[in-house]
């Protein structure tokens, strides 16, 4: 199964990781690669250069952020994970947070649908 990941540290960051940080983030991702639980991972940019589009009655209309409500508001990355099951994923998501720290990771099932190329 795969899941969509989203990591949201608790308060305000005042400025970039550490590099011992970094290391430990690394070490982490370059293993979760190998083991193949760890699909694809990367930081999110800020919501104010994002934009919505909304589309009814054949009409497309473009918002620009920020978008304060949004789950994408404060967090800071994102990752797909593939996992046997439920209980796997929460066990790759316990091991992030503890090397991303305080925070919250929403984690949602991919449907498993193939795709026709």
């Amino acid at each position: 199964m795969r899941f969509a990941t989203i990591y949201t540290p608790s308060g305000q960051r005042s400025g970039p990781p550490s590099q011992e940080h970094m290391a430990k983030m690394g070490a982490l991702i370059e293993k979760s690669i190998r083991e193949g639980s760890l699909v694809y991972t990367g930081p999110l940019g800020k919501s104010e250069r994002g934009f919505r589009v909304s589309y009814a009655d054949g009409k497309a209309e473009i918002i620009n952020g920020p978008f304060p409500g949004s789950t994408f508001a404060k967090a800071s990355g994102f990752a797909i994970i593939e996992a046997a099951d439920e209980k796997q994923a929460l066990a790759f998501i316990q091991e992030f947070l503890a090397v991303a720290g305080d925070g919250v990771s929403e984690v949602i099932p991919l449907a498993d649908i193939p795709v026709r190329t």
